[in-house]
C-alpha cells in the first residue's frame, strides 16, 4: 500500500465536487469534503495506529524528513506555472 497523502485528499475533493454539483450549495460541499477527511482519518487511526508506532519504534527514521520535500517542490512547481503563466508562452 504505497499510498502519498495526496491520494486520501482526492477522496474529499471528489466528494466536495459531486455534493457541490449535485446540490448547488458551496456549504454542504465544504461540510461533505470535512466528514470525508475525519471519516477516512479515523479509519485510518482505527487501523493502522499501532502498526505505525511499532513501526517507527524500531526503524532507523532520521532521513524520513526528505519525504517532505516531493510535495512541497511539486506544489512549488504548481505555484511557478500559474505565476509566470504568461511568461512562459
Amino acid at each position: 500500500m504505497d499510498l502519498s497523502a495526496s491520494n486520501y485528499v482526492i477522496i474529499g475533493s471528489v466528494v466536495a465536487c459531486i455534493l457541490n454539483i449535485w446540490t448547488d450549495r458551496p456549504i454542504l460541499a465544504l461540510i461533505g469534503c470535512f466528514s470525508m477527511h475525519a471519516l477516512l482519518l479515523f479509519i485510518l487511526y482505527a487501523t493502522i495506529h499501532d502498526i505505525w508506532i511499532r513501526q517507527y519504534e524500531k526503524e532507523y527514521t532520521k532521513g524520513w524528513w526528505k519525504l517532505c520535500l516531493i510535495p512541497v517542490f511539486f506544489l512549488l512547481q504548481l505555484f511557478f506555472y500559474r505565476l509566470f503563466s504568461a511568461h512562459l508562452i
